[in-house]
């Protein structure tokens, strides 16, 4: 999925990754921000892949929840969003492309970058981030997060 220039998405086949980074460095993006699982970036390494396509990898490392605190069910927290939210709304960045391992979490914190930082209605946010198969539980947690960051918690 591609929104306004920043790029969307789940992980590539495998073999693909390379070509896949390389035709967005085409395009004009400038940064890989990985959503993944800590596990998931165990298993496959980007930033080989990023380097050689000339792209900046910005890990949102999401794995250590506050302590007494149950693990968030969209693989998510407040503070991840919050990061990703300063990465894209930073004064005069280029394209980004999103990934995570297939494209949810990617889609979850874009709906809410583009309600809550870009005008877009929330429904309209949701109706293109749902369009990528977002769960009611996925929708759930993109409207609980434009609340929080609206009321300034």
């Amino acid at each position: 999925m591609t929104y306004d220039g920043d790029w969307l998405g789940g992980m590539p086949p495998a073999g693909e990754l390379h070509s896949d980074f390389e035709l967005a460095a085409r395009r004009g993006v400038d940064f890989v921000i990985d959503l993944r699982s800590a596990h998931a970036r165990a298993a496959e390494p980007l930033d080989l892949a990023a380097e050689d396509a000339g792209l900046t990898l910005i890990v949102i490392d999401d794995s250590s929840a506050t302590p007494g605190e149950a693990a968030s069910p969209v693989g998510l927290s407040a503070e991840a969003v919050d990061e990703v939210r300063r990465i894209l709304n930073a004064p005069g960045r280029r394209r980004s492309l999103l990934i995570d391992e297939d494209g949810t979490r990617a889609s979850m914190v874009y709906a809410i970058h583009l309600a809550v930082d870009e005008g877009i209605a929330e429904a309209e946010a949701l109706r293109a981030a749902r369009s990528t198969g977002m769960s009611q539980v996925c929708a759930d947690f993109v409207h609980e997060e434009v609340l929080r960051i609206r009321s300034g918690a």
